[in-house]
């Protein structure tokens, strides 16, 4: 199992800490397969048109640049809403959730071209690592089941499994 680099409560930024934080990260995942990727790498185009294998590899040889996501609106909301969805499903589950320290980035030393940056650890009360959550705010929900049923957009089951073989668990939640 991937231990992650640091696990402590998130705390504010300057602005110049997270674009060198966020640079720092991008360097890192540019050797591998990152979580969100996988859906990529299996060839359903999650995010645009322009998300294709041959696209991705591209930038994993650094030969194109890989897009500065942060200015999109829904991506800005959706990060802003990590901290508050996770209270929301750390008081429904009765569980601590964690963040780890951004930008993390876990690798399993089994398959280590696998990295992992999950949103947040869920941990009993004695601390125990028990799952991790993935924090969505989805504008468009027809893709979505029900709440309760399980039904998830595909991109995201494999953004979850991935992460799950990386950090060695059983349980996610989205």
């Amino acid at each position: 199992m991937a231990a992650p680099d640091e696990l402590v409560e998130s705390k504010e930024l300057s602005v110049e800490e997270e674009a060198a934080k966020r640079a720092r990260w991008y360097a890192r995942r540019r050797m591998s397969i990152g979580a969100s990727e996988a859906a990529i790498v299996a060839g359903l185009r999650p995010f645009s048109e322009d998300n294709t294998p041959r696209h991705l590899w591209l930038q994993k040889l650094d030969l194109i640049d890989v897009p500065d996501l942060s200015d999109i609106r829904i991506i800005e909301v959706g990060v802003a809403m990590e901290r508050p969805i996770a209270a929301i499903a750390a008081k429904r589950l009765n569980l601590r959730c964690r963040a780890l320290s951004r930008p993390a980035v876990s690798k399993d030393p089994q398959t280590p071209w696998m990295t992992a940056t999950p949103d947040r650890f869920l941990l009993a009360e004695d601390g125990t690592r028990v799952g991790m959550l993935e924090c969505k705010n989805p504008a468009n929900t027809s893709e979505w089941g029900r709440e309760g049923s399980g039904e998830i957009p595909l991109k995201y089951r494999y953004q979850t499994h991935h992460q799950m073989q990386v950090l060695g668990l059983r349980e996610d939640l989205l």
